[in-house]
């Protein structure tokens, strides 16, 4: 008996070990990026042992790290989203830029100058040059959380966008209504073919298995944080795939509370009937049509858990109109009318 629950234990924890192990690869892959630079003073000259504080703004957690020998500093497994980075140290003033953001599988470099302090004084930089990303080859396009609710999307599919990065296309249903995962759609990355794209949603590989390539499941408009195309130069994590790769990256809560609701409606008092039914003399099929939701998110415990919440819904009735041409009584007897052209003879 002694040795049944030994062995239960022993499988029960390599279960939870290859699940640990799994979860942060798929952490420090796929679903977060980070901080790099160097601190140097107005010489060029490296210097040693400053700290550098990174905060982010939307949950204000703060990590902390010292310049090496060589002045450098990192701060890796970031969750997206906008931090402030600040570096001080003594006989100098100190930096403060603001507005860095971080996406997911992103390396940016944020250069450091400290100059010598006079007095008790702080720089600021508010703009600057656009930040680079020395640790990456990747070729793709970022979709954010704000460019998803600004763009116009049809049937509030934010996949809809993806086609609006280069060399990426739709092919059939892609981007359309979320209404099952078994659609008939696919998409060309790359040039590559539709079979041979890869989908992740947080990091873990969300490829559908059936009718076409696509993911499964979907995130609405609301629920997603952001989404990165990926169409060349992808690095060996993506090995498993020879076309693109599609990431996409779940929305979470904050210190600040926010929610939205909506209701989408379309009904038979609102629409316009078309050319053929209105000739015929056909009234409008009845169409009853909503598409609702609503999102809540915040914190639990301020600066230490948070909270996020979708749900949508989709409830449409239906009915179509059609006009077909039935057989006349003269017809129906072997009787068929002439046909209303003539044939002229040509002229000599």
């Amino acid at each position: 008996m002694t040795t049944i629950r030994r062995s239960i234990r022993n499988y029960v924890f390599r279960l939870v070990l290859l699940a640990l192990l799994g979860i942060l690869s798929a952490l420090a892959q796929q679903i977060t990026g980070s901080v790099t630079g160097s601190v140097l003073d107005t010489s060029g000259a490296a210097v040693v042992g400053a700290k550098v504080t990174l905060t982010n703004i939307g949950t204000s957690e703060t990590q902390t790290a010292a310049s090496d020998n060589s002045g450098n500093f990192r701060f890796l497994l970031l969750p997206p989203g906008t931090y402030t980075i600040e570096c001080s140290l003594t006989e100098f003033k100190t930096f403060r830029r603001e507005g860095i953001i971080v996406e997911a599988d992103r390396s940016l470099a944020v250069p450091v100058t400290l100059s010598l302090d006079e007095a008790s004084q702080t720089v600021k930089v508010v703009g600057g040059t656009p930040l680079l990303e020395p640790n990456n080859s990747e070729v793709g396009t970022t979709v954010d959380s704000q460019k998803v609710l600004d763009l116009p999307l049809n049937a509030r599919d934010p996949m809809g966008l993806a086609n609006l990065a280069p060399t990426v296309k739709g092919v059939g249903y892609f981007g359309g209504e979320i209404l099952t995962s078994w659609r008939i759609g696919s998409i060309n990355i790359g040039g590559g073919q539709a079979l041979r794209s890869a989908f992740l949603m947080d990091g873990v590989p969300n490829d559908k298995m059936g009718d076409a390539s696509g993911p499964n499941p979907f995130l609405t408009t609301d629920s997603t944080g952001e989404f990165k195309v990926i169409t060349n130069g992808m690095s060996a994590e993506y090995g498993r795939t020879t076309g693109g790769v599609i990431s996409v990256i779940s929305k979470s809560g904050t210190n600040d509370y926010h929610g939205t609701a909506f209701d989408y409606l379309q009904n038979t008092a609102l629409n316009a009937d078309d050319f053929f039914s209105n000739k015929a003399g056909q009234k409008l099929a009845p169409v009853h049509q909503n598409q609702f939701g609503a999102a809540a998110g915040g914190h639990i415990a301020k600066n230490r858990v948070f909270f996020f919440a979708n749900f949508e819904g989709f409830d449409q009735h239906v009915s179509h109109s059609a006009i077909l041409a039935s057989p006349t009584a003269l017809q129906k007897g072997g009787i068929f009318l002439r046909p209303r052209f003539r044939i002229l003879p040509a002229k000599s």
